[in-house]
């Protein structure tokens, strides 16, 4: 299917500055844990002391992506419960990011392609956009967030968790397991004109994050088939082999002879402290 699509409408600054983040083998709500250091952890950016427009908080719009609805968060106020919403980023996706007078920052793609057709057929290859320096984020703000390689979901078949790798321009998905990778194009324009793209992952520190990513993942893959290597029941249900085995799992299922309900073992349950 290709990339996702994101898109940003504003009045160009004298300088404008901005980076795409475009991912591989995972899906969108892979940058909801970078967009939350960036905006909302102070300990992962200090921009969000020392800068007056982002100290002030910003608006995020999170997409319910099963039920096709949107939800206006705005920081500080709301910071439990964008949290809340951010904890499952297989369901719940940050869209958009503006600051309190409507300028906007980020935008991201949000689509799944099993809510489109009903089955896996691949990876959503999410994609961001995120507007730099002045009142926004600095550049390297922006990047350093992808500096903890955190468990994305995605990889082979699209059953895994994984961590997100930073990688170079035009780096192929490795075959040990495609690990879910993230590449950096940052940009200027002016006059409508761009400059760029830069490499923003292509330094050499960032190499050191791909080895802390590599030992993530061959720890994550050490546990084989067994959660949380591999997806939740609710995101492996789009895999028709697995819902074949699950299938036949139900039908093989056979009431206890106790019959006692739940309810009943639990109030009869001792603690033993």
């Amino acid at each position: 299917m290709g990339p996702g699509v994101a898109e940003l409408e504003f009045e160009e600054r004298p300088n404008e500055a901005f980076t795409v983040f475009a991912a591989d083998k995972t899906e969108p709500g892979a940058f909801n844990y970078p967009f939350y250091r960036l905006f909302v952890d102070a300990l992962s950016n200090t921009g969000l002391i020392v800068n007056e427009s982002l100290a002030e908080g910003v608006i995020f719009n999170i997409m319910d992506v099963e039920e096709g609805k949107i939800a206006e968060l705005s920081l500080w106020e709301d910071k439990p419960t964008i949290e809340a919403a951010l904890m499952y980023p297989g369901r719940y996706v940050v869209s958009t990011i503006n600051t309190k007078d409507g300028e906007p920052i980020v935008s991201a793609s949000t689509d799944r392609l099993h809510n489109i057709a009903g089955t896996y057929v691949g990876k959503d290859d999410p994609i961001c956009i995120i507007r730099t320096q002045k009142k926004f984020p600095a550049t390297e703000e922006a990047g350093s967030v992808f500096n903890n390689p955190h468990y994305v979901a995605g990889n082979t078949r699209g059953s895994h968790n994984m961590p997100l790798m930073p990688v170079k321009i035009n780096s192929a998905a490795t075959i040990d397991y495609c690990i879910p990778i993230v590449e950096a194009l940052v940009f200027s324009m002016h006059g409508g004109k761009l400059t760029g793209p830069f490499d923003g992952f292509s330094t050499a520190d960032w190499d050191y994050i791909r080895e802390i990513a590599t030992k993530k993942a061959l720890a994550m893959r050490s546990q084989g088939f067994i959660h949380p290597a591999t997806l939740v029941p609710s995101e492996l249900e789009y895999a028709e082999g697995y819902k074949a085995r699950m299938t036949k799992l139900y039908e093989k299922m056979k009431p206890l002879k106790d019959k006692r309900s739940s309810s009943d073992r639990k109030e009869s349950y001792e603690d033993p402290d």
